[in-house]
């Protein structure tokens, strides 16, 4: 697991050098994260998904034979709603979208792929009966998070870009199963749903 973490990190770091002579565009970005930490195995009536928001800023390189990069610098609030509490976490990502897709004059449908890497900035606990969750939260919960996203998108105009994308987190939210009281099997690698609409310029 560490390999792979070096190896997402390495990702990161050399597309983003590789490519920032070539930004074409800066793009603004806001939109929606519905989120899980599938914990698996828990003594909870109910394990729903969180939705909540996300902000970021980027910048998209010029397109070559339909592929183009765009490095990205997000807020992006996850978490999961255990029974009656919000577990919130709010992350600071660093997400490379590697996109494919024709240019069609005034639209560009495309495709992409994204591994990513993030840093927790809070991790929370929001209402009553947190009877299961341990107090010990900020403790033992885990700084960094790393995965990939795959998705497809549309732009309108070379100035308006929306996005779907699924996010797998390689990494586990907490260390130990001591994090969550009565977790056979801590499995609680967040996955989440994610929409954006972004403005170029």
């Amino acid at each position: 697991m560490k390999k792979l973490s070096l190896f997402v990190i390495s990702i990161l770091m050399l597309t983003c050098v590789s490519f920032t002579a070539n930004a074409q565009k800066f793009v603004i970005k806001a939109g929606v994260t519905s989120s899980q930490q599938d914990i698996r195995k828990a003594d909870f009536q109910s394990i729903k998904d969180y939705t909540s928001f996300q902000v970021g800023i980027g910048y998209q390189t010029r397109s070559v034979a339909g592929f183009s990069v765009q490095p990205e610098l997000v807020f992006n609030k996850k978490g999961s709603k255990l029974d009656n509490v919000n577990w919130e976490l709010s992350y600071l990502q660093v997400p490379v979208n590697i996109q494919w897709g024709p240019d069609l004059l005034i639209v560009r449908p495309f495709v992409q792929a994204t591994p990513f890497v993030g840093y927790c900035l809070s991790n929370k606990l929001n209402g009553s009966g947190n009877q299961h969750i341990s107090e010990t939260t900020k403790e033992l919960a885990s700084k960094l998070e790393y995965g990939i996203a795959l998705g497809a998108g549309v732009e309108l105009f070379d100035l308006v870009q929306f996005t779907a994308k699924y996010a797998w987190n390689f990494g586990k939210v907490a260390a130990g199963s001591e994090y969550v009281n009565n977790v056979k099997e801590i499995g609680n690698k967040p996955h989440s749903l994610e929409f954006t609409l972004g403005v170029k310029f």
